[in-house]
């Protein structure tokens, strides 16, 4: 639990009004269930800070919640300008906001989850492809498994021809253990 500071300010035919008594009601909303709310304080009164403004420091207040207020500024105030509220419902949204869009670079003490992340963002950055890449990729490499290959005897080289079978993909240099071109003795395949 903390103490959540709640300030107001009224008027009266738009002058700063100062000597109020300004009382506050605040209600405390249940999370499963926007229509039920329990009332945790109920007309306690405000301070008096100077032109107009007031303070209640609400004891007890717990940020996880939902809480929903009303000011009472007193009969002496005209009725559109006696009555002043707050809400603090964007609470959890402002969390969000704060945490996702900090700058990953603040957060580097060892240990920390932000580090653990700018750590984990720094070894995936070179690895990032897209669908459309990938998908290419994978297209190629089937190619590679299944389609023709033919051996030039003469030019000891290794061909991978297109989906069409007449069209080359790759032509390979085949080698043999020292190195040497070969198609009788083949070690390695060198692209050319």
């Amino acid at each position: 639990m903390a103490t959540k500071i709640i300030t107001t300010f009224f008027t009266k035919l738009s002058v700063p009004q100062s000597g109020l008594t300004p009382t506050i009601k605040i209600w405390l909303l249940d999370p499963l269930d926007s229509t039920v709310s329990t009332l945790v304080v109920n007309d306690d009164q405000l301070d008096e800070i100077a032109g107009g403004f007031y303070r209640y420091d609400f004891v007890g207040y717990d940020p996880t919640q939902n809480y929903v207020m009303l000011v009472d500024g007193g009969a002496l105030l005209p009725v559109n300008e006696r009555y002043s509220i707050a809400s603090n419902e964007s609470f959890n949204e402002d969390i969000a906001n704060s945490v996702f869009d900090e700058p990953s670079l603040s957060h580097v003490a060892s240990g920390s989850f932000g580090l653990l992340i700018n750590q984990t963002k720094a070894d995936t950055a070179t690895i990032i492809i897209n669908q459309t890449t990938a998908a290419s990729l994978i297209a190629t490499l089937l190619k590679y498994e299944k389609n023709r290959t033919k051996i030039d005897k003469t030019a000891k080289t290794l061909t991978v021809y297109d989906d069409d079978g007449t069209t080359p993909l790759k032509v390979f240099d085949l080698k043999d253990s020292s190195g040497t071109p070969s198609i009788i003795e083949v070690c390695e395949r060198a692209p050319q």
